[in-house]
């Protein structure tokens, strides 16, 4: 059922594909005539408008192809027909699961790729060596920060004992 064949009262769903897969539904509320898009607009044909209600939030959907059955693109995507919302998800489901079962393969990718590009560019190694190298100094340097930390700790926590096994005085004499 494409949009213009969309009643007021009709589901209409929206599909989010950003950071991961969610569906909304709603119900049209508002219907415009078919209208032609604004010159150099890109759009081929007639377009329509829909005020659909979300959960209590009326949303207005602009610019919706009268002959098709779904519009936008990820992030979001339109329909009124819920076989094709089913297709939509499934196909986006059916994706992941390709990347997914080619996993091994880009992690092998970028695993190798840096030496593939000190092969082609040595210059690329002598810059990646450089920063493995100053990687490794801030670590070592973070861990030597953390020792002398500790190394302080100590101290605070010796010099209180030796007060205190000394009565609380600081020096001899005292």
């Amino acid at each position: 059922m494409n949009f213009n064949s969309l009643n007021v009262g009709a589901t209409f769903y929206v599909i989010f594909t950003n950071g991961g897969l969610s569906v909304t539904t709603g119900i049209i509320k508002n219907k415009t005539a078919p209208y032609f898009p604004m010159p150099n607009v890109g759009a081929n044909g007639q377009l329509i408008d829909l005020t659909v209600n979300f959960g209590g939030q009326d949303r207005v959907i602009q610019g919706l192809p009268i002959n098709l059955e779904v519009a936008g693109r990820d992030p979001e995507i339109y329909t009124g027909n819920a076989e094709l919302a089913e297709r939509i998800i499934n196909e986006k489901m059916g994706e992941a699961q390709k990347i997914l079962q080619n996993r091994p393969y880009y992690e092998k990718v970028l695993e190798d790729g840096p030496q593939c590009l000190e092969t082609i560019n040595p210059g690329y190694a002598t810059a990646r060596k450089q920063t493995q190298t100053i990687e490794q100094l801030q670590a070592k340097a973070a861990a030597t920060e953390r020792e002398l930390q500790e190394m302080k700790a100590q101290n605070a926590e010796m010099l209180k004992l030796l007060k205190e096994a000394l009565g609380g005085k600081g020096k001899k004499g005292e």
